[in-house]
């Protein structure tokens, strides 16, 4: 059973210049194309992009995303010149029959 699309934006604010923003599925799993979002306001210091999942079904309940800022102007020395955030899905099927299937 297909349901509809779902969207994710994922946002990185302070980083100069700007990081760059990559989606994938966990654990290790491969790059999730994403298009980028422009936010208002303080944008030479802000990214954002949005992920658009058009094909979600109950295969992806329990699928984790990731949205990783990676910014390699950094200097070399320092700890972390990326940052992960982790989206677990939870995809829940209804029918559209409230008495059901016999």
């Amino acid at each position: 059973m297909e349901l509809e699309a779902a969207s994710f934006v994922c946002r990185a604010v302070g980083s100069n210049p700007p990081a760059q923003l990559l989606w994938s599925w966990a654990p290790g799993g491969p790059d999730v194309p994403a298009l980028p979002k422009p936010i208002g306001g303080q944008q030479e210091l802000a990214s954002s992009s949005l992920l658009e999942l058009e094909k979600l079904s109950w295969r992806h309940d329990g699928a984790q995303l990731v949205c990783t800022a990676t910014n390699n102007q950094l200097p070399l020395g320092r700890p972390n010149r990326s940052l992960s955030a982790r989206l677990k899905l939870s995809v829940k099927c209804e029918s559209g029959d409230s008495q059901g299937e016999s």
